[in-house]
């Protein structure tokens, strides 16, 4: 008897991919073992790098001198190849005090990172020096950055984030202080909905790859990519005016002062969801695992095509059975067991000295990411007001599978001197994400019926983006020029969608019905978006009288055009001989089952192209920007501010009623939006922040357009409004800020908004399935926010951490017109109290973001807990109630062990959701019990990563 050796094809991958990476590590490990200090050095009374500082290194124990260096145009400096040993380092700069960092240990294997601030000394050139341990706390930094900023600002520095064990910005951004995720992609800021936010990546906008939202999804950015996320939360003139709740930045990764390689593998795991053998998928093509369709989905009709409906013994009628054999004839999902979520990424950057001053830098990095997620009792369910309750008007339950796969790469060179920088990015994110239904649609409304359905989409995602930019300094760094351009390309593509449902009749036999369950659909749809985005802007430090100062002016553009198109088709069957297909919808487009004129009773496809579901849309943005910071004394200064944007969006495309639109401008404005941002220091360690800024919110593409946009998973349907006007808030800020030692810090902040025009999604033509936006009249938020970062316990051994922040909000949308009248009326009818407002449309009344971290030696222990309050996701109307997000209780455990000789190595377990809670939306009435509008049980996951560092 033979013996015979079963192979695992994942099992076999990750064995030679960890043969692969011991052998880089043993090859490169001695080749990198070499300690390197680096650091910047920051001028305090202006929070900007201070570039051509002189920084010269001791040997602690012995004073000897160990070299010196100036500080480049970032005002980085670098010492590399040293021995074990301890270090002083002397930072001094005209007109500044000479500063001291003591205790930096080297122990022959590390990088240390320092940041040094200057302060100007007054009416003297002379001497104070400031001796000081060495800052190592990346999150220290970035609380430094806070303090220095002229806005009121939170960060998150990537410390952080590897603390956390957070794979993508999405889970990474939302422990930022008054921060929560929506649908575990889109950013909130103070429970404002996305349309309040505003992503950047290094300072410029980029275009989104969901036509639904406003802002950039954020699980599509690894870690890996970013050096930190700064969270701005009131505005500035040299900030986008089109935000109210806060702008998040994304800086990518700059060039390693020494050479930086890192490989990580991840996996995770997920009882509820993997290792099921009834994993439903769509087979789809070759090259699914790499985030993108091979052609298998492509649409193989012409373009823009009418398909009428075949007659018998016409002869024109064959090319319709030319058609339809066209098509895909897979209809069905197939199951398979589900594999584990997968991640791997590699990250590589160096700097290079060139002749003179120069130098040159790059960055590399390359990551892959698998994510399957399987419900086994998913639900969508729609539901109309029944005085005083609810009655079902549809429900869809059953298994839904979902394939998501990312790739992202990122590439960028940077030529620097003493007095330049420029700096070009290539990112390119790929993104393929395949979703499968099997299970029972319900409808009770106009065309009852009940039967089993399946549903197959394919929805592939693009961004290519080249960020350019350029610092020069003049004058001994009294002058600053940036200039910037990115140019960037998007593609979102649903690629055949098909949707069968089987009717069941009083025999329990199935049959096709396009006056039940509708017809089987076929559905491409193509989103190309093309954005070209630039800035200029100089910043030049003067006097006023004996007061410094320092004016920051440029100007801007932007270009947006999106391109939307959709081929939405029918498959008729008749339905007496349906049944013959036995509910199996593969048989629908067998050879022998489609229409011809030889036997006319099959199946055939049919469209008319839908006007109303494209368009031609592109936004032109331009402006400029003056502000003026002027310090009145050490303790008291001031950015004065204005900003001008003229805005126009331009539409090409025709209504569900005929009329024609031809690059029709739907809005132009042309605006201020003036800025003040006082900041009153008590002491080292306080400061009073205040602020007043006007900013606007403008509707997406979407939503200021013709289009009737239908959703192929959920069946809801977007009707697009030409008449969607700019939202304009105005906003106001007061915030305390106590840094405290080791990191601790306390802040609390008041806030106010006061909105005029504020836009809403809301329930269309008393239909639970059709929304639309609208603009009410005004909406006023008011909140406070608290955040406390404590160090309760260090002692050099070990030590325990505590942070925490809250925001509780207050939001009040004025009830006018017919909504008014529509609530009052039900309000008189059950006995129930009036109130003439209600929550603003996306807007939460709480957040709470909290950790607990333990830290002994090598290795580290952290608990963090997240949850936003009830929001109100959809504004009902007469027939259909509110619905509302319900809270998601989020508590993960995050244990991380650094070993090896080197001490480069980190293994992290994480578990995510050890609440089990689940991600509900609900319809709500006054006392009614409430009616789940949607329910996803994500159950509990078990991630494992390991990190070397090369």
């Amino acid at each position: 008897m033979g013996s015979s050796v079963s192979t695992n094809p994942l099992f076999d991958f990750m064995k030679k991919l960890l043969t692969i990476l011991t052998l880089a590590y043993s090859a490169l490990s001695v080749t990198f073992a070499q300690s390197t200090i680096e650091g910047s050095i920051i001028d305090s009374e202006f929070g900007d790098q201070l570039p051509f500082a002189n920084v010269v290194l001791y040997y602690q124990d012995t004073n000897a001198l160990v070299g010196g260096t100036t500080t480049d145009f970032d005002g980085k400096f670098i010492f590399a190849d040293l021995p074990e040993a301890t270090y002083i380092i002397e930072v001094s700069f005209v007109g500044y005090a000479t500063t001291k960092i003591t205790d930096i240990i080297c122990d022959g294997a590390n990088v240390v990172s320092t940041e040094v601030t200057l302060s100007p000394i007054a009416d003297t050139l002379d001497e104070v020096v400031v001796t000081t341990t060495q800052k190592r706390n990346n999150e220290t930094s970035v609380l430094n950055i806070q303090k220095n900023s002229a806005v009121v600002m939170d960060g998150l520095s990537l410390q952080a984030i590897r603390r956390a064990g957070d794979g993508d910005i999405a889970a990474a951004v939302k422990r930022v202080p008054g921060v929560s995720i929506q649908d575990g992609k889109y950013v909130y800021v103070r429970g404002l909905g996305d349309r309040y936010s505003k992503t950047l990546l290094n300072g410029m906008e980029i275009p989104g790859l969901d036509p639904d939202k406003n802002t950039l999804q954020l699980n599509i950015f690894p870690t890996n990519l970013i050096d930190n996320i700064q969270v701005l939360k009131s505005g500035n003139a040299a900030y986008d005016a089109d935000f109210s709740g806060g702008i998040v930045d994304l800086s990518l990764k700059d060039f390693s002062s020494s050479p930086s390689h890192t490989i990580s593998v991840g996996m995770s795991f997920n009882p509820s969801m993997h290792f099921k053998s009834n994993y439903i998928f769509d087979e789809g093509s070759q090259t699914d695992f790499l985030g993108f369709d091979d052609g298998y989905r492509a649409f193989p009709l012409p373009r823009r095509i009418d398909i009428p409906i075949p007659e018998r013994g016409l002869e024109s009628s064959e090319i319709v059975t030319t058609y339809t054999k066209s098509l895909n004839k897979n209809f069905n999902v197939s199951e398979k067991t589900s594999l584990p979520n997968l991640s791997l990424g590699f990250s590589s950057s160096n700097t290079y000295a060139l002749k003179g001053d120069k130098k040159i830098g790059y960055i590399a990095a390359l990551n892959y990411r698998s994510q399957i997620s399987f419900f086994e009792d998913y639900i969508e369910s729609r539901f109309e007001k029944s005085l005083p309750a609810f009655t079902n008007v549809a429900n869809n339950t059953g298994r839904l599978g979902s394939d998501e796969r990312f790739i992202n790469f990122l590439s960028g060179v940077t030529l620097g001197s003493e007095k330049s920088k420029y700096k070009l990015n290539f990112l390119f994110i790929q993104n393929g994400e395949s979703t499968s239904i099997k299970g029972d649609f319900e409808n009770n409304g106009e065309n009852n019926y009940i039967g089993p359905g399946q549903v197959k989409s394919y929805v592939q995602r693009q961004i290519i983006s080249l960020p350019f930019s350029s610092k020069n300094y003049f004058n001994d760094g009294n002058i600053e020029l940036n200039l910037s351009f990115n140019p960037t390309f998007s593609k979102v593509y649903d690629k055949d969608f098909k949707l069968s449902i089987f009717n069941l009749d009083d025999n329990d036999q199935t049959t096709l019905s396009n006056n039940g369950a509708g017809l089987p659909l076929r559905i491409w749809r193509y989103l190309d978006e093309t954005s070209y985005n630039g800035r200029a802007n100089v910043k030049i430090k003067h006097s006023i009288g004996q007061l410094s100062a320092e004016t920051n002016m440029g100007g801007f553009f932007l270009y947006k055009n999106r391109k939307f198109a959709t081929e939405f088709f029918t498959i008729d069957y008749p339905t007496d001989l349906s049944r013959s297909l036995q509910g199996d919808a593969n048989n629908i487009l067998r050879d022998d089952n489609i229409w011809s004129l030889d036997d006319p009773s099959g199946a055939y496809v049919y469209g008319t192209f839908q006007e109303e579901n494209q368009f031609d849309s592109k936004i032109m943005k331009y402006g400029g920007f003056i502000s003026e910071e002027i310090n009145f004394s050490e303790q008291f200064k001031t950015y004065l501010g204005l900003r001008f944007e003229s805005y126009s969006i331009f539409y090409t495309g025709e209504t569900l009623d005929k009329k024609v639109f031809n690059d029709e401008r739907f809005i132009h404005t042309t605006d201020l939006f003036p800025s003040v941002n006082t900041i009153y220091t008590l002491d080292e360690q306080k400061k009073i922040r205040f602020s007043y800024y006007r900013t606007t919110a403008r509707p997406s593409f979407k939503e200021n357009s013709a289009a009737v946009i239908f959703d192929p998973i959920t069946f809801n349907r977007f009707f697009g409004n030409v008449n969607i006007k700019p939202t304009f808030i105005s906003n106001f800020d007061l915030r305390f800020e106590n840094y405290g030692e080791n990191g601790d810090f306390f802040a609390l902040s008041g806030f106010y908004k006061d909105f005029k025009d504020p836009i809403e999604i809301v329930f269309y033509q008393s239909d639970s399935r059709q929304f639309r936006p609208e603009n009410s009249e005004q909406a006023k938020v008011y909140g406070v926010e608290f955040e406390l970062r404590k160090k309760l316990y260090d002692n050099n051994v070990y030590s325990l951490t505590y942070n925490l922040n809250t925001s509780i909000i207050e939001s009040r949308q004025t009830l006018v017109g017919q909504e008014r009248q529509e609530r009052l009326f039900e309000a008189n009818t059950l006995d129930k109290e009036f109130k003439d407002y209600r929550a603003l449309q996306g807007q939460s009344p709480f957040i709470v973001n909290s950790s607990l971290v333990y830290k002994r030696e090598k290795n580290e222990l952290s608990l963090f807990y997240n949850v936003q309050g009830k929001t109100l996701l959809f504004v009902g109307n007469q027939e259909v109630s509110d619905v509302f997000t319900v809270p998601f209780h989020s508590l993960n455990l995050v244990a991380k062990r650094t070993f090896g000789n080197l001490k480069n190595q980190t293994l992290q377990l994480e578990i995510q959701n050890l609440l089990n809670d689940n991600r509900e939306v609900q319809y709500e009435f006054y006392e009614a019990t409430p009616e789940l509008f949607s329910q996803r049980k994500i159950g509990t996951t078990f991630a494992l990563t390991y990190r070397v560092n090369l």
